[in-house]
């Protein structure tokens, strides 16, 4: 038998070793590598995602920061408007109590008039109801007026009996208070209107109102009175806060304090 022509050498055992190692070692390094590589891309991604990240953040920050200074500036108006409506608080506040003061002060004075003419309505209550005495308020005081037929007859200048009693009853009840009564004859021609206001200004002097509380005049010019004279035909009387202006004749478009041309009832 012929043997084979190959030679083969025995590697001394150290050699061998070595061999096998470097072979070993080579795909060690290989395999390494892969790795090393796949957590190089898998940092970059991890960079670039962070990256990404923090111009989204970046971005939201900026954004932030604009309505953080939109709300700062709407905070700001907010207060200016708070202000404002706390000063016209204030003024409404101030308002109504300067109101509250002159209702009170009203409410005050029309129950201290009521008060006052209070003897006044109850004593010519009767005649309020037969309806031959009206009576109304006025701001500073009270307006009687008298049916000229429950004072005088027809064209006629005198008092007639139950004209001067009536008249005497409503002077006890104002005779002792501090009134200034102005007194309007209530006639169509002048001559009957003056001869019936000093008329009527005797009988009330001589039912005790003193004759410098005592004026007499006309009323014509006063617009209330004139609107209302054709439903309240007669005599009219008001009584009136005293000025101690003294006796005399109330011009027509004379008032309180005015001067008037004097004359005795």
């Amino acid at each position: 038998m012929r043997r084979s022509g190959t030679r083969w050498f025995r590697l001394p055992e150290p050699c061998a070793a070595l061999l096998l190692a470097g072979l070993t070692l080579g795909c060690v390094s290989a395999s390494s590598y892969d790795t090393i590589a796949e957590e190089r891309d898998e940092l970059r991604d991890q960079k670039e995602r962070l990256e990404a990240s923090s111009e989204s953040a970046e971005k939201a920050r900026v954004e932030a920061l604009g309505q953080v200074e939109d709300l700062r500036e709407e905070r700001d108006r907010l207060a200016r408007e708070a202000k404002k409506l706390e000063r016209r608080v204030t003024e409404l506040e101030a308002a109504l109590r300067d109101q509250q003061r002159v209702r009170d002060a009203e409410a005050s004075r029309d129950a201290a008039r009521d008060a006052r003419f209070a003897p006044v309505r109850a004593e010519l209550e009767p005649e309020v109801r037969a309806e031959q005495v009206w009576i109304g308020e006025r701001p500073d005081g009270l307006q009687v007026v008298v049916a000229e037929q429950a004072l005088f007859a027809p064209g006629s200048g005198e008092l007639t009996t139950g004209g001067r009693a009536l008249l005497h009853r409503l002077a006890l009840r104002v005779r002792d208070e501090d009134e200034r009564v102005e007194v309007e004859g209530g006639a169509d021609t002048p001559q009957l209107r003056l001869a019936r206001g000093a008329a009527v200004m005797r009988a009330l002097s001589q039912g005790g109102i003193p004759g410098e509380q005592l004026r007499a005049g006309s009323f014509v010019a006063d617009e209330a009175s004139e609107s209302e004279a054709p439903q309240r035909r007669g005599v009219e009387i008001r009584l009136l806060p005293n000025f101690g202006a003294g006796a005399g004749i109330v011009d027509p478009a004379a008032r309180p304090g005015a001067p008037a041309t004097s004359v005795r009832p």
